[in-house]
């Protein structure tokens, strides 16, 4: 009964651990796409990151690190990393001079 109850507490943190680590994470932008230059990026308030790339070309990905929406050129799936997630997205992307 000991190891029935430890096991099913093992279990359960582990399951906790992959969720928050999962959740903790964003999408790291590729550096080139479409033989463009990654500009910049931000992380959205639901998670989700964008990518910046010169001549109008943007890569949206979920907190997952798939991508959902922008230039067709952009790699279907992404690694998250756990740090420099905090770039907040401002309404409108600023210009690129």
């Amino acid at each position: 009964m000991r190891f029935f109850l430890a096991f099913i507490a093992s279990i359960a943190s582990l399951s906790a651990y992959i969720l928050m680590g999962v959740h903790a994470g964003c999408a790291v932008c590729p550096s080139k796409v479409a033989g463009e230059s990654l500009v910049g990026h931000c992380v959205d308030k639901y998670g989700d990151t964008i990518c910046y790339y010169p001549v109008g070309i943007d890569c949206y990905y979920d907190s997952h690190g798939k991508f959902f929406s922008g230039y067709t050129s952009c790699p279907a799936h992404v690694n998250l990393i756990n740090t420099g997630c905090s770039t907040p997205c401002h309404q409108s992307p600023l210009p690129i001079s």
